[in-house]
């Protein structure tokens, strides 16, 4: 199989700039309930969104459709809207997407537990994401992201179900928390371990988002660095604590420094990515 383009100016390219959050954008303009919806029922305001972290420097923007799993989009009553929502979603940001950046398709957790400590089958955690994975390759992303998860068993029967059912790039990333100073998901995973499972199941580009704070992702990426030759995704939240200038320079000079793309998370915005843009620039990275 040939490479992909996005492998390609991923290996050519010092960092590439992922975009901010979705879901805290669509909030601050009024949108509540099931974000994947806005694709049909407000879609001029999520392509605004898709421009503004474009317009802002990003050189990759994920879809909305984080929840766009059968599951997930059951507890809203949205279940048969699979298709629908997952399509706008891909349109709505290849509308907006110029030549030489890249859409990515936004996988989120599942919706539920799985086995052993829920409910929910492996092979049926399985069929949920292939049959999302499945429509936002269809619909064409250039890569997918499997993220937000606190899981490891859940991010590796993702990971291994789009890579099965698509052939797509996947990148990886998990949400951590520090405990007693150390890196580790809500079940206990080292970055260390995550790097190991993730790379068994065959991911491309490997990190964390959301969770903590840009200090403690300087940390995260240090680890990951150690631990893998793959190229490395940082995206931290903003919702906690202050992003002033002078406080997150230092931190996000030290990630871009480490990681091959950086973006943020929930509370992360177009203005947040514009100032990554220009330490970039000013960094000639």
């Amino acid at each position: 199989m040939a490479e992909s383009s996005f492998l390609k100016k991923l290996s050519e390219t010092t960092v590439l700039l992922g975009d901010g959050a979705m879901g805290t954008e669509l909030q601050r303009l009024g949108q509540t309930g099931c974000p994947e919806a806005c694709n049909v029922l407000c879609p001029g305001i999520v392509r605004d969104i898709y421009r503004s972290y474009l317009d802002a420097g990003s050189d990759i923007i994920e879809t909305n459709t984080n929840g766009g799993n059968r599951l997930r989009l059951g507890l809203h009553g949205f279940a048969n809207h699979l298709w629908k929502f997952n399509l706008r979603g891909v349109e709505l940001a290849r509308q907006v997407c110029p030549k030489g950046k890249f859409v990515g398709g936004s996988i989120g957790p599942i919706g539920g537990l799985i086995e052993p400590f829920g409910e929910i089958s492996r092979q049926n955690a399985s069929d949920i994401f292939a049959e999302q994975a499945e429509v936002l390759a269809e619909c064409g992303v250039d890569v997918i992201f499997v993220e937000t998860m606190t899981f490891l068993d859940e991010a590796e029967i993702a990971v291994s179900a789009v890579k099965r059912k698509t052939g797509l790039p996947v990148v990886a990333s998990l949400a951590f928390e520090m405990k007693n100073a150390e890196p580790r998901t809500a079940w206990g995973n080292s970055v260390a371990e995550a790097v190991s499972r993730l790379t068994a199941c065959g991911a491309d580009v490997l990190g964390a988002n959301c969770g903590c704070d840009l200090a403690q992702m300087v940390v995260i990426a240090e680890q990951f660095r150690a631990s893998t030759t793959k190229p490395i995704i940082i995206q931290p939240e903003a919702g906690l604590w202050p992003w002033t200038p002078e406080l997150i320079k230092p931190h996000v000079e030290r990630l871009l420094r480490l990681v091959n793309i950086l973006g943020g998370c929930c509370g992360v915005g177009p203005e947040h990515i514009r100032m990554m843009n220009e330490l970039k620039q000013k960094l000639k990275l």
